[in-house]
């Protein structure tokens, strides 16, 4: 399900999901497919009408064109900053993992002069191939794409505010002590997230815990002084400790929340997915909720 948030300019924006992600580049490249869009990568009135009405009826919307229209020019930038990044010597493309990959060291004199494609260094881009059909050039675009299916509905759990938000990346804002990482004109810093980081944070915090360096679930001083030094090492970031410990907290917050919605009606664990599901029904009711506590 999506979401349509307030700020406090009182302007709607919305949070997409993955879901709401795979849909919308499944409709872009059936409007490909048949011939409605125009070579300056520009999709015709009608491809346009056609797409909102299905994206409207799939998520039970009412959203204007301009939606799908902001959706398509940030995707647009998305696939054009990583075939950028691409182009670089030292940078390839891991297909297995769906993400750039490159040495360190190369990470670390690129992001020097170039500071706003940190994230990319852990970000899985799963659409990254169809991105490249839809806004690629022509000889990309030959690419089969009339057998593209229909993804089956996935819902990302991010806990905000003790309620389950459902987001495409997972952001921890935090107080931070200024290092290398942050910017010296502000005393707060967002940290992007990405499955890879969360997959070798846990693994520290097993290691640690098998050797026996928590108490009554705490961890030990030197235990925190480890697993940001291999942590650090692992991503080539120069993050304090502050980092991992606001990361466990939302860890363990997101795994309450968790475990308290799976003792509602309706709401089961698949072992297969590793994602708490339930009918959409269900879920349209919980989320109301969340939004206007």
């Amino acid at each position: 399900m999506g979401i349509r948030a307030k700020s406090n300019f009182d302007r709607s924006r919305t949070i997409w999901t993955p879901e709401m992600d795979r849909y919308f580049i499944d409709l872009m490249l059936e409007q490909l497919n048949k011939g409605n869009r125009f070579d300056d990568h520009v999709f015709s009135k009608t491809a346009w009408m056609n797409m909102n009405s299905s994206f409207n009826e799939r998520f039970k919307f009412e959203y204007e064109m301009d939606v799908l229209k902001n959706r398509h020019k940030t995707l647009r930038n998305l696939y054009k900053a990583v075939k950028n990044l691409l182009n670089q010597k030292g940078f390839n493309w891991d297909s297995t993992r769906q993400m750039v990959i490159a040495e360190n060291k190369i990470w670390d004199e690129y992001i020097k002069v170039n500071p706003d494609v940190r994230p990319y260094r852990v970000k899985t881009i799963p659409y990254y191939d169809d991105l490249g059909i839809i806004y690629g050039d022509n000889s990309a675009r030959k690419k089969e794409c009339a057998n593209k299916g229909t993804v089956e509905a996935v819902h990302e759990i991010v806990v905000v505010d003790d309620c389950i938000s459902l987001r495409q990346e997972v952001e921890d804002t935090t107080e931070t002590t200024l290092n290398a990482t942050t910017n010296p004109l502000y005393s707060r810093t967002r940290t992007y997230w990405q499955p890879p980081m969360d997959r070798f944070f846990i693994d520290l915090m097993l290691e640690q815990l098998q050797n026996g360096n928590q108490i009554d679930g705490v961890f030990c001083k030197e235990a925190w002084k480890e697993m940001i030094a291999s942590f650090n090492a692992k991503f080539g970031f120069n993050y304090d400790v502050d980092i991992l410990k606001n990361r466990y907290k939302t860890l363990r917050r997101q795994y309450n929340v968790i475990k308290n919605l799976l003792q509602l009606d309706g709401f089961t664990w698949d072992d297969d997915r590793q994602m708490v599901i339930a009918d959409d029904s269900v879920w349209q009711d919980y989320i109301k909720v969340c939004i206007y506590m």
